[in-house]
């Protein structure tokens, strides 16, 4: 049913971008500046001096660098000169009015410029302004070539050399990379880190009492992992993991005794510690010998009522004659609220059923009555009523078959014939 809106957009253009998101050439990196501290700046560069064409292309940014800085100075010392001759040309103008006038000329400053030639002084503005347009042009295409060699440099240390860029701008040190720059990705954990977390498991008991398989295995794959093919151990560290799956359903105990062949001197001598203080508790020793498969565990502990759900139940039962006298918090604390006997009926419903099923003992007591009376009734030529009249089934009696119980009082005998 359309309703003559899309609620979620367009779909042939979402469609359209996810098609063009699956061709990774078209997957750009932003580069992403970070500002560092001038230690840190220090650091990263040097790790750069000295690779390949990094000194060179340095080089090359520090000299354009500097050359571009001298090109500013020079602007702005020609612009100074600039605006002093622009001023001597209208004071020599004022001057030659004034000779003019026959007002004589100030001494100092004025007689100095009234005495250099006139055609010098008219043209020096337009001698400073080419200059000027001059020394811009240089700036420019020394500021091209600064962009270029930095663009040069900054690429070849992130694409060539595939490492962090650092540069200085205005008294401010910063680090360029692709994508992050402060995180890092190694292809594997280093072995102190997997070792630490290997000890903190077999020091454990709550741990040990409680290893799966996906546990076991996640361990010992990062430690395959961290060492690779190369490292000493790496054949003992195979040789567990390759243990772990022939035998998915090992023992805890088995699979710690094989650990036992990657432990230190210390840390072999700590997991038998823990061990033995697990196999003090009979319950801890089942834990050792209980498989790590998590269904084969389950079957195991339901067979020795040791499943949480059992033990609740348990001491449920227990205290089912005291459980009225604890309160509703201290009930729900211990998650004995919902407790209901099964052997027992609550309320009218339990009456009622009890009183059901003692009527149908009844109804069938009477029935096999009626079935052996009406057995006699026929050896004896009829059965003797208990009422008025002749007994019998006839006229006259009421009939042997008069039941105390209300609901069966409209059974019908059908009378003899003869």
């Amino acid at each position: 049913m359309s309703f003559g809106f899309n609620l979620f957009g367009d779909n042939s253009s979402e469609s359209n971008r996810s098609s063009s998101l699956l061709n990774t050439r078209t997957w750009k990196n932003t580069d992403r500046a970070v500002v560092i501290s001038e230690a840190e700046f220090g650091q990263l560069r040097q790790k750069l001096v000295g690779q390949g064409d990094y000194n060179f292309l340095e080089s090359e940014v520090r000299n354009y660098a500097t050359r571009r800085d001298q090109i500013i100075k020079e602007i702005e010392s020609n612009l100074n000169k600039l605006e002093d001759a622009n001023d001597d040309k209208e004071a020599f103008v004022e001057i030659e009015a004034s000779v003019a006038r026959n007002e004589g000329i100030r001494p100092g400053p004025d007689e100095a410029l009234f005495a250099r030639p006139r055609a010098e002084v008219m043209e020096a503005p337009n001698r400073y302004r080419e200059e000027d347009e001059r020394l811009r042009k240089k700036k420019i295409e020394i500021g091209m070539c600064l962009e270029r060699v930095r663009k040069e440099l900054k690429n070849y240390v992130l694409h060539e050399l595939k490492m962090t860029f650092v540069y200085e701008e205005s008294n401010n040190y910063y680090k360029l990379g692709t994508g992050s720059t402060s995180l890092v990705q190694p292809a594997a954990e280093e072995l102190r880190t997997v070792g630490v977390d290997f000890r903190r498991l077999l020091t454990n008991e709550k741990k040990l009492r409680t290893l799966t398989f996906e546990q076991a295995k996640e361990i010992i794959s990062r430690y395959q992992q961290a060492a690779t093919p190369n490292h000493p151990d790496y054949a003992s560290i195979t040789s567990v993991m390759t243990a772990l799956y022939d035998n998915t359903a090992m023992p805890r105990l088995a699979f710690l005794s094989r650990c036992r062949s990657l432990c230190d001197k210390k840390l072999a001598e700590d997991l038998e510690s823990t061990l033995q203080r697990i196999c003090q508790d009979p319950f801890g020793r089942q834990d050792l010998q209980n498989s790590m498969d998590e269904t084969e565990c389950f079957l195991q502990l339901s067979e020795k009522d040791r499943l949480p759900e059992q033990r609740q139940e348990a001491i449920k039962r227990k205290l089912k004659p005291i459980l009225h006298l604890f309160s509703a918090e201290k009930r729900a604390k211990y998650n004995l609220q919902d407790y209901h006997d099964p052997n027992r009926g609550q309320g009218r419903g339990g009456r009622n059923r009890r009183r059901n099923r003692n009527r149908g003992n009844w109804e069938n007591s009477e029935r096999a009555e009626r079935n052996t009376s009406n057995n006699r009734g026929n050896d004896r030529g009829g059965h003797r009523g208990r009422g008025r009249g002749r007994g019998g089934r006839g006229r006259g009696g009421r009939g042997g078959f008069i039941r105390s119980n209300p609901r069966n009082n409209n059974y019908q005998q059908k009378p003899e014939s003869g």
